[in-house]
């Protein structure tokens, strides 16, 4: 080898080697890539700098621009329905892939076929007509000015075949305030919408953050939690890519706003980041349906019978702090269980048992047949749905029984007479007996909290003190106990009772943007309860002052119970159809029964009562028997029951 030879290679060794290409992927931003609504995503692409970007191969490149980071981001429109395919080639090396799923913007996504008949109410929300039959319509947008004097766009839509309002302020903070509708209702129609001029949506704006709200989340109109869910996603979606990233979402509202905020954030965790609910209850299928068929069955009863004329006793079996709890559920319970519930809730296509006994029927399990499904035997020869409802074994005034407030004659003579209504919600002397597979789909989809998912959340309850009100507070402690349970503490729960330290809002977002800055590897639950604020601990304000000595909330504030609990029910107060005991005379605490009081009550329960040292039918995993939490983020569209969606998709190599 010449020295010109050698002199060569330390040049060749030195030449500089080309920069490892930065890993590329590609990330959609608006939604999960397979719950995509609308016909376009928001969309980023990570790695080198120069990519060619192609949709279902047409190249879409123009549509993305870089960022600060130097990360492309782009909306990528006119996806065809269904699945399509995302690519992103680099000028060398490996080139992704990523399937996205397109569904209409009228919705489904995962809440499975929807209810017909459904009438468009477009026009009457100033939406002009309907352009098809899930309702869709133009948006209309309007700038308006807020109280303090800023600019905000007022935004009127249509998804999910509901009306949306979306208010965004010109100083947006790209935090999002979503405020749920009270009541119930099963009405196959869009609805009117409340707008956004609620006292919580415009404090909201007036201080930065984005507003919105759906018919389909008022649950006075859709007592649907799985389509209310599925809004608040597409909604979001929406307003990703239409005004930009939202950095975190809170749910506002009571009651029936409430309820939503607590079933959405356990079944569906990640659409909602902070929970601000009033007028507290835990869940719908138990809190509310329950608990309205238990008293309209009890009130008859006593109606019926000369030993309750006492309204102290009453209230010793409901286990509230008076009579009007019960006296209201009672003329509430055909909201949920009456077919002919008097709203005509499907027009002319409703049931009536005379003139239409083939009809829509106006029951929650009916606008929920989705995710129920519908009873093979039918009711009477036509479709209906699976029903959850159950009391057979329940020992209606158990614990008062027990203490003394009432007598064993009363005690017999009540679960006697209580019965149980059947699928038409007309009164049996039998107990009703729940389809039995609509008590596991419950248990097993999150229509009944079991509060693991809510670990995730911040949840700060402003809290009622009336015990004689169905909002009664021991609402807000079911749900404690239901934490504890399923996470082993409730950390992240505050209870502010007669009062408040300020905004919640206010409180709220400190709480959320401290969890959003703590970018350690450790799961969300533990930043939740790391970053708690320290005005955000449990407070009662008795005579305006704030205490946070509970043992003094609770002199000044008690709670009492529920109906079930008063029944010898635990705590979470959660079973839909409890396992079976026979009855044993060593259970009652000494009460003396005659030979004819026994030979009664053993009558009133032929098959047993109520165990409570044991889970409930459907809370159990077949294969342990232990306790099985609900399966997140289901999708109904394989049938009722639902399915587990899995991990969001990920990009992959092509």
């Amino acid at each position: 080898m010449s020295w010109r030879e050698l002199a060569l290679i330390p040049a060749l060794v030195a030449l500089p080697l080309s920069p490892p290409q930065p890993d590329l992927d590609i990330h959609v931003l608006s939604n999960r890539a397979d719950l995509v609504s609308g016909g376009d995503a928001l969309v980023r692409v990570t790695g080198p700098a120069r990519v060619r970007i192609e949709l279902n191969g047409a190249d879409v490149t123009s549509r993305f621009a870089p960022g600060p980071d130097g990360a492309l981001t782009g909306l990528v429109d006119g996806l065809s329905p269904g699945e399509n395919v995302l690519t992103a080639r680099p000028p060398r090396g490996r080139a992704e892939r990523l399937t996205i799923t397109d569904h209409p913007s009228g919705g489904p996504v995962f809440s499975g076929p929807q209810v017909r008949p459904w009438q468009c109410q477009t026009a009457e929300n100033g939406l002009g007509p309907a352009l098809n039959d899930r309702c869709d319509a133009a948006p209309v947008r309007s700038e308006i000015t807020l109280g303090n004097g800023v600019k905000a766009t007022l935004e009127r839509g249509t998804v999910n075949r509901g009306i949306y309002d979306v208010l965004v302020p010109a100083n947006w903070n790209h935090k999002l305030v979503w405020v749920f509708g009270a009541g119930t209702g099963q009405q196959y129609r869009q609805g009117v919408s409340r707008g956004l001029a609620m006292p919580e949506a415009q404090e909201a704006a007036a201080k930065g953050f984005a507003v919105a709200s759906s018919t389909m989340t008022d649950n006075s109109l859709h007592s649907n939690d799985v389509t209310s869910a599925e809004t608040v996603m597409m909604v979001k979606e929406h307003v990703v890519e239409t005004y930009g990233e939202i950095r975190y979402t809170i749910g506002r509202g009571g009651s029936g706003g409430a309820l939503q905020q607590y079933l959405v954030a356990d079944a569906y965790p990640g659409l909602l980041d902070g929970l601000l609910p009033t007028q507290d209850w835990p869940d719908q299928i138990v809190g509310a349906y329950r608990e309205f068929g238990d008293c309209a069955a009890l009130v008859r009863a006593m109606d019926a019978s000369p030993l309750w004329a006492d309204p102290g006793d009453r209230t010793a079996v409901f286990g509230h702090g008076g009579t009007g709890v019960c006296a209201t559920s009672a003329g509430r319970a055909p909201d949920y269980m009456k077919p002919d519930d008097g709203t005509s809730c499907a027009g002319a296509a409703s049931y009536d048992p005379v003139r239409n006994p083939g009809g829509v029927r106006c029951t929650l399990q009916d606008f929920m047949v989705s995710i129920y499904g519908a009873r093979p035997q039918g009711c009477a020869g036509v479709p209906c749905a699976r029903r959850p409802w159950d009391n057979v074994g329940v020992q209606y005034g158990l614990n008062a029984l027990r203490d003394g407030r009432i007598s064993a004659e009363q005690f017999v003579d009540l679960n006697q007479r209580v019965g149980g209504f059947d699928i038409d919600m007309t009164w049996t002397p039998s107990r009703s007996e729940a389809d039995a597979e609509a008590v596991r789909i419950a248990h097993r989809t999150g229509r009944v909290v079991f509060g693991r998912g809510l670990a995730q959340v911040p949840i700060l309850v402003a809290r009622g003190t009336d015990n004689n009100d169905y909002h009664y507070p021991w609402r807000s402690l079911v749900l404690r106990n239901r934490l504890d349970r399923a996470n082993g503490h409730h950390r992240n729960q505050v209870l502010w009772t007669n009062g408040s330290d300020g905004s919640p809002l206010d409180v709220m977002d400190r709480w959320l943007a401290a969890v959003e800055a703590d970018h350690r590897p450790i799961p969300l639950p533990a930043k939740v309860v790391r970053h708690r604020p320290a005005e955000a601990v449990d407070a009662c304000w008795i005579s305006g002052a704030k205490v946070t000595d509970q043992a003094a909330c609770d002199q000044a504030y008690p709670h009492k119970a529920d109906t079930r609990v008063a029944a010898g029910e635990g705590p979470t107060s959660d079973l839909l159809k409890c396992r079976l005991k026979p009855l044993r005379r060593g259970d009652y605490g000494g009460v003396a029964f005659t030979g004819e009081q026994w030979a009664r009550l053993r009558s009133a329960f032929p098959t047993g009562v109520c165990d409570y040292s044991r889970p409930g039918v459907g809370q159990t995993d077949p294969a342990t028997g232990r306790l099985r939490p609900p399966q997140p983020w289901l999708t109904f569209t394989t049938g009722p029951g639902g399915t587990p969606l899995g991990p969001p998709p990920s990009s992959r190599p092509l």
